[in-house]
Formats: structure tokens, sequence, C-alpha cells
């Protein structure tokens, strides 16, 4: 129950009762937008519910999972490299071409799904856009084809840039630098423009600047929802929704906003272009972030057609003093000077590009490009200003010491005449504003289930209220309260979320529900609820934290007083004493707030069975196959109760056979389609009863919702390898490795394939003896398996003699007849010049 897990869950449910691919992508376009890192999640879970729901069927499989695109796969002459970014309806990967031309291209490609009538047209659109350009700041087109699978590509010049304003303050361009490069986007996008293309979303991510001879150089991308202003540019029809909205509402035309396609002209680019100006020189675009995502609907359409932003120099002057030294340092002056440069020419050039009436706005992006060049060559700019003596602040910045001294001179007696105290007024003003605002985002963001939104708002308003000394206890007391409720729910649900992926039962794994639940003194504090209820947190959070409450309290159960019936009868008196006082006592804490479940009278049931309490035992088994299942967790611990054999054939429960085990699985993803140890175990019950081709899509599932567990990695790699896909399986090795460097049990698995395995495609002695060496190393030459394999891992690359001396070393520290036994054999066959294999 991460916080971010939340929302995304929200937006996948929605996401999946789309009628069709294309609403759903439409769906996504809208809640995701500006947000690539959300849009990314969603469709993992997407494809692992696809994958998931028909992995049964071969067919259906290689549909939804395209090994294609995988990394060194090959498509027409290009072989993939790795994946440069990843848009609504296509991916785009760094593709190495070796005939007729040898040079790295940039490969896009539809995604899987995405093939809709609309959405080919679109793709297609781009190819024929991109095509028709010519102009050194537009990516130019290479190639085009289909992929084996029917699905169109096109091939791009790769460009190795940095979004546009990434760039400027990485490398804290001042503002006539960053608007010499504007003027060069400008006049890309006026070339589009004379070929009849409106881009319709231009946004930093598709401006990117890249170096050429230490010459930065802007390239426009992404023509992906560009619109023609002429003849079609393909045959089939690219239709537009009436209701639909297209671009990113940070850099949308109030036009745009309108959503009617058919009023969208290249006045549009134009306002988009202004936007982008506007963030160039103050950090920040026109309209909050912030205020946008939290903004319905509606509410957002209406704010971009009717509210005016403030002007550039007005925006840089009401940024608090942190923020705003930032952003001056970032463009190399101080805050002053950047409110001077952008006070006069740039604040009208910038709002006469931001005009809500298109027809008040530059008529062309070569008309917004000329006065920007006019206002660096120190010319006066084209469009009329709605200040006085234009022409007397022109003379005065021509003849700057002959106004000089009666300008500072009156300045300094308006300042401390009247300034310091007005000054000191609007600043407390704007600062309550500030902070007031600040609380009610916050509120917005929890009630979103943004959490890491909500702490940021409120660590901005703590820091105002300390940087300006504000007396308010009041207004103290709101962000404290609100600070410490989101802040212990975040920890509560990362909690939640580490326990409900673990699948050991390690004690350092166990602690966590501890933590958790102790965050709310569940277990200590009766009235532990009215606390939380007091906390100030939505109703909908205290509804999550109950609720994940009772799931770790059954989940801390479920690892107490786990032994078998056929255990030693002094380790089940030992259970017995220690533990089942423990696990009755989180039982009864849990219902004393939740209706019991199907879980909570099976963990009872177990502990009856501790208890060798037989007759109630078998009263509660069968009143958990009665009750309700709550969690997907449950039905995990109960077949994993009848898979391990926790529950003896004796009592009547034998042992699940692998159909019922995956049966019980597919119930776990009805209940919960991220369920982690549901796909994790799904999994790994078809690889145990050699069912690889069914195994492999719900492995590729555990990666695209849990990217970081290499153990699933590393399992689709024993399946690929099973499968003779022995590329497939060194690919995922190498990401295992990639991800854990220091990871001795990862360095060792590997190692031990590449040194022992008898597959010749899979060994590797050489490396196998470096990863081995590093194990060894980080487990201080203690761990036998891993000296083991360095031993095979030297025999592997001929040289017995250090093979011999490591298995010598294994065989000293070896426990147990079973182990002595097979380092003797792994001995003797080096000893007589041959290396082992795997069996």
């Amino acid at each position: 129950m991460n916080t971010q897990d939340n929302h995304t869950r929200a937006i996948f449910l929605e996401a999946i009762e789309q009628n069709s691919l294309e609403n759903r992508a439409e769906f996504l376009q809208r809640l995701c937008e500006g947000n690539p890192n959300l849009r990314a999640r969603v469709e993992r879970l997407l494809q692992s519910h696809e994958l998931l729901g028909s992995f049964h069927d071969s067919t259906a499989t290689a549909d939804l999972w395209p090994r294609a695109e995988c990394s060194g796969a090959t498509i027409g002459p290009y072989k993939l490299r790795e994946m440069l970014a990843e848009g609504g309806m296509g991916s785009v990967y760094v593709a190495e071409q070796k005939e007729p031309l040898r040079r790295k291209v940039a490969l896009k490609v539809i995604k899987p799904g995405m093939d809709s009538r609309q959405v080919l047209a679109r793709f297609e659109a781009e190819r024929q856009t991109l095509a028709l350009m010519d102009h050194p700041h537009i990516a130019k087109v290479l190639d085009a084809g289909t992929t084996d699978n029917g699905r169109p590509y096109f091939v791009m010049e790769l460009v190795r840039g940095v979004p546009i304003t990434e760039f400027c303050d990485q490398r804290r361009l001042s503002p006539r630098q960053r608007l010499t490069l504007f003027v060069q986007v400008c006049q890309a996008i006026q070339h589009a423009h004379q070929k009849g293309i409106i881009h319709r979303d231009i946004k930093p991510s598709n401006i990117l600047v890249t170096l050429h001879d230490d010459l930065a150089v802007p390239k426009v991308i992404d023509f992906g929802i560009a619109k023609a202003t002429g003849e079609p540019l393909t045959e089939q029809s690219v239709y537009t929704a009436f209701n639909q909205l297209i671009g990113t509402p940070l850099y949308m035309s109030p036009e745009q906003a309108e959503m009617n396609a058919l009023d969208v002209d290249t006045r549009s680019d134009v306002y988009s272009l202004g936007v982008l100006l506007y963030e160039l020189l103050t950090g920040s675009t026109p309209f909050d972030s912030d205020t946008l995502r939290q903004a319905g609907f509606d509410e957002m359409r209406r704010l971009i057609r009717q509210v005016d932003p403030p002007r550039p120099s007005q925006r840089v002057s009401t940024l608090d003093a942190h923020v705003a030294s930032t952003i001056s340092q970032g463009r190399g002056i101080d805050e002053r000077q950047l409110h001077r440069a952008l006070r006069g020419d740039l604040d009208v050039i910038v709002m006469k590009a931001l005009e809500k009436d298109r027809n008040r706005r530059y008529e062309s992006a070569s008309a917004l490009a000329a006065d920007v060049q006019r206002h660096l060559d120190g010319e006066p700019i084209q469009v009329k200003q709605s200040r006085l003596f234009v022409g007397a602040r022109k003379w005065c910045r021509r003849h700057r010491t002959a106004t000089t001294a009666s300008a500072v001179a009156a300045i300094l007696l308006l300042m401390f005449a009247t300034g310091m105290a007005a000054d000191r007024h609007r600043q407390t003003r704007e600062s309550m504003r500030f902070i007031e605002t600040s609380l009610q985002a916050a509120s917005a963001a929890l009630q979103a289930d943004d959490v890491e939104q909500a702490l940021k708002r409120l660590s901005e308003a703590h820091i105002r209220i300390e940087a300006d000394g504000l007396k308010n206890q009041e207004l103290l007391d709101q962000v404290a309260t609100l600070s410490q409720a989101a802040e212990r729910y975040a920890k509560f649900a990362s909690l939640l979320k580490s326990a409900r992926m673990n699948r050991t039962d390690a004690e350092k794994e166990l602690a966590r529900p501890i933590e958790a639940l102790a965050l709310y003194s569940v277990m200590e504090n009766a009235k532990w609820l009215d606390s939380l209820r007091a906390s100030g947190l939505p109703e909908a959070h205290i509804t999550r934290i109950v609720d994940g409450a009772y799931e770790l309290l059954l989940l801390r159960t479920a690892h107490l007083g786990r032994a078998p019936s056929d255990s030693p009868e002094t380790l089940r008196e030992t259970i017995v004493k220690q533990q089942l006082p423990q696990a009755l006592a989180c039982l009864e804490k849990a219902i004393s707030f939740h209706a019991p479940s199907r879980g909570y009278y099976w963990l009872l049931a177990n502990c009856a069975m501790l208890a060798n309490d037989k007759a109630q035992e078998a009263r509660l088994r069968q009143q958990a196959l009665e009750t309700p299942v709550h969690h997907a967790a449950e039905l995990f611990y109960i077949n994993r109760d009848h898979r391990w054999g926790s529950v003896s054939e004796s009592r009547g429960y034998p042992k699940y056979p692998v159909d019922e085990s995956y049966k019980d699985h597919r119930e776990m993803l009805r209940l919960d389609p991220t369920y982690y140890n549901g796909i994790f175990f799904m999994a790994l019950i078809l690889d145990n009863a050699g069912r690889y081709e069914e195994a492999l899509p719900v492995w590729y599932a555990c990666n695209a919702i849990n990217a970081d567990d290499w153990v699933a990695t590393l399992n689709r790699a024993e399946t690929h390898k099973r499968l003779g896909q022995f590329d497939e399986a060194m690919s995922d090795f190498e990401s295992v490795l990639a991800g854990n460097p220091n990871n001795a049990d990862a360095l060792y698995l590997v190692a031990r394939t590449l040194a022992t395995d008898p597959e010749l495609q899979m060994r590797d002695g050489a490396r196998a003896v470096k990863l081995a060496s590093k194990a060894c190393q980080l487990n201080d030459y203690q761990n036998v398996h891993i000296i083991d394999t360095l031993a095979a891992a030297y025999a592997e690359t001929g040289d017995f003699e250090s093979a011999i001396k490591w298995s010598e070393k294994a065989l000293e520290l070896a426990d147990g007849p079973t182990g002595r036994e097979v380092f003797t054999e792994h001995l003797e066959s080096f000893r007589q010049r041959k290396p082992w294999r795997e069996k």
C-alpha cells in the first residue's frame, strides 16, 4: 500500500474498465499527462494484467509479450540496444544499423495492443510529418518498415540530448544564451508551419539539446500528435474526437483546452512557445504544475482559457528567497539582475505570446523569434508595450551614466521613506497566503493519495514560516500536525508494501509488520483508532490504515507458530509456549476493529493445531472455507500451508497438486491483480511443473511490477535457458549483475551457471572466476557453496591446481556427511582434470 501505488492502482483499475484500447490510451494520456513515470507504472500493470489473464494461451502470450523488443533483438536491419523513451502509442529505442551504413539510430515502433486504426493512422502521420521536413533543428527520418509481427516502425537520426530546460539549468546558461537557443527552436517550428504542420505538443521534453563541437544544437522531436493544416499526411484517416484533449496541459493553448480540434492553427504553437520561453526565463511554467494537477478537469481547462498568469518579472519577484536564489544562480546572475533582465521587453514579448485571444498573439513563430532577436540586438521590439515611456527607457539604456545619479537618489529616497514598511507588510501578507495555499494543496494532495506531493507542500510551508519569522501558532500547529500524520502514513504504506513482498521467514523481514503496527500503537493502545481519526488524515486514508493493520496482524500471525505436526516434540513445545500466545493476541486484536475473514479462521485453526486440539481445528478449518476472503494474502498463506505440508495429511489436508495451487493463485490475482507473491509463486509453480512456456510470461509480469526483484529475473533466465533461449538468458544474467554488483548471493548464483551449466553457450569460466572471487570476499571466504563454485570456475578455465586448492577449502568447511560427499566428488573430478556440471 505504497501511497504512490494507491494512485497508480486507482488509475489501473479504471483503465482496465475502458471498453477499447483507443479509449484506454486516451484515458491514460489525460490522467498521466506530464507524469511519464506514473504512465509507465500503469502500463506495466496493464501489461501484467493481460499476461496473467491469458498466459495459458501461447498465441495470446506471444502477442502480449513480443520478444522483438528486448535488448539485442533485431527489427529489420537494426539491432535494438536500449530503450530511450516510452510514449502513449510507441516506444523509442537506440538501435544499431550495420549495413549499408554502420551507425546508431533511434527506432520508434508502435506498442503491442496499440494497433487500432486510429493509432496506426496517427503513427503513420508522424512518420510522414517528419519525412516532409528538412531543417537542422528537427530530427530527420531515415527509414521505415514493419516488424515480423506486423507492427510499423520508423527510424530517425539519434539525438543524444537532454530537454532544453535541463540543458540550460545544468550549464547555468544566462538569459541571453537561453534566448539564443529559443530563437533556433522558433525557426524549427516555423519550418514545420511552412510545411503545413502544427506540432501541438511543444514542451521541454520534446526539444532536446545536444553538443556538436561544443556548440549547443536544439532538435525538435515527437510530432506524434501533430496536425496537418492542408492535405492529409496519410491515406488513413486520422480523426481527432471533438471532445478529445490533445497536448500537455502545462503548455496547452486556450483553444486546445476548448477541445475543438477544428479550431487550432499555427498560433497554438506560438502560445506553447511562449510557455517554453516563460519557463526558460523564470524556471517555472505560467501555471504551477501542482495547481493544474490538483484542479479538476473542467477547472484546469478554465484556468488555461480564462486566467492570466503573472508576468515573468512578477513571478520571480514573488518567489521565496531560497527558490529565487536557486533560479538566479542557475542563470549566472543575482536575483536583482534577473528581475531587471525580465522587466520590460521580455515581459512584453512573453505576455504577447501568451495572449488568450490568438488574434492578439504573434502571428507566427518567426515573428516571435524576430522580436526576441531584436531584444538581443538592443533594438526596439515591434510589439507595442502597454507601459509608458518606452522610448525614454530605451534612451536611458543608451545613456546610463547621464541618468544614474538622479535615478539612484530618487529611488533611495522613496525606498527609505515608504518602501521598507510597505514591503514588510506585503511580504507578511504574501507569506500567510503562501502558507494557507500550501496547506490547502497538501490536503488536496492527500485526498488524491499523493503523499509525496503533500509532504513537499508542507515542507515548503514550514520553510517559509521559519524564514519569515512568523508567529502564527495556529498555522504552525496545522503544518506540524498534518506533516506528522502524512509522514507516518507514508512510512506505514512503505512497510506494508515491503511486508507484502516478503517471501522468506527471516526475522528481519518479520520485523516489518511489527514496526508498521507500532507506528499507530495498534497492539499497545486500545484507543488507537480514536488517535488515528484525530490525526487530520482524510477518511479514505484512515480506512486504508485500518484495512492494512488487519492484514498485517494476520500476516504476523501466519509467521508465528509454524511447525509441521511431525516436528520434534521439544520444538513443538517451545513454539506453543513462546509463540502461541502472541498469535492469539494478534488475532484477538484483528477482530477488535475488523470483521473476521477466511484468513482469520484459518490461522485460528493453525493455533488449535499447535495446541493439539483436533476437534477445534477441524471446526475452524470448515468455518474458514465458508467465510469470504478479504485479502489476496489470505489465500497465499492458506495455499502455502498446503504446499509446504504445514497442514499434515494425517489431519485430512493433503499437500496440493500443481493444478490446485495454480487455481488458488489465479484466484489471488482475481482479487488483486498486483499481488506480487501470487504472481511470483504462480511462475514458480509452473516452472517446477515443467510448464516453461506458461511460466515465462509470468516471470516477465513479476519484473513489470517489481523491477528490483533480481531473484525473479534470475528465475526468468533459468526459464529462458530451459527453453533453449540462451541469448535471452544471458541478457537476464547481465541485468542481475548490473543491478546487484555487491550482492554475494546474486554473484554466486550467476557464477555457478557460468561455471557448471551443461550448455556450452552458457559457460564462461573466466567471468565465473571473477564473480565467485568477489562473492567469496563479500562473505569472508566462509560460504562453502560459493567456495565450491569458485573451484568449479577455475576448473572451467583449465586451472585445475587452483580448482583443487579451493575445493579442498570447501571440503574443510563442509558440515554434515551429505555435503562432504558432494564436495569430495567435486574434488575427485578436479584431480582427474575434469570439470563438473550441474545435472
